[in-house]
C-alpha cells in the first residue's frame, strides 16, 4: 500500500485523513481522524489553496456521530458542558508531528502516524478556537 511522506503532501486527499486510525510512533492505536485544520495557502504559480494545519482525533464514538469534536459549543451552558464532557477525548495533532499517512482502500480506514516523542494535544487546552485549527475561517 502506498504512503506518503507528509514533507511532501503531494497526492494526499482529505478522504486519506478523515476516518484514518491514528497512532502513536510504536503503532499503538490513539483514536480516528475527524477533521482537518486548513489554512489559505499559495499553491505553486500563485494558486490560492488549502493546506493542512493540524487534525483532530477522537476515541468517542457518540461524540463522533453527533459531530461535536468539529466546533464548539457555547451555548446553552448545560449542552456547553455536555460537549467538553463528550469531547474529552478529542485532541489536536499539529501537522508537524505527523510524520507518514498511510491511505486505507477497499472500505479499511488508512492510517496517519506520529513523530515519535509527539504527544496529541486535548483539543479543549490546545488554544484552537475551533476543531479546524489556528488560523482558519
Amino acid at each position: 500500500m502506498p504512503t506518503a511522506d507528509t514533507t511532501d503532501p503531494a497526492g494526499l486527499r482529505t478522504a486519506d485523513l478523515i476516518g484514518a486510525t491514528l497512532v502513536d510512533a510504536g503503532g499503538t492505536p490513539l483514536g480516528r481522524i475527524t477533521d482537518l485544520g486548513l489554512a489559505e495557502a499559495e499553491l505553486p504559480g500563485g494558486i490560492p489553496g488549502l493546506r493542512v494545519t493540524g487534525v483532530v482525533a477522537t476515541s468517542g464514538r457518540l461524540a463522533r456521530l453527533l459531530c461535536l469534536d468539529h466546533r464548539p459549543v457555547d451555548r446553552p451552558a448545560p449542552l456547553a458542558a455536555l460537549a467538553r464532557w463528550m469531547t474529552r477525548r478529542a485532541s489536536w495533532i499539529a501537522w508537524p508531528d505527523v510524520a507518514l499517512v498511510t491511505p486505507g482502500g477497499d472500505g479499511h480506514p488508512g492510517t496517519v502516524h506520529l513523530r515519535p516523542g509527539a504527544v496529541p494535544t486535548a483539543l479543549h487546552t490546545a488554544g484552537v478556537p475551533t476543531a479546524t485549527g489556528p488560523g482558519t475561517r
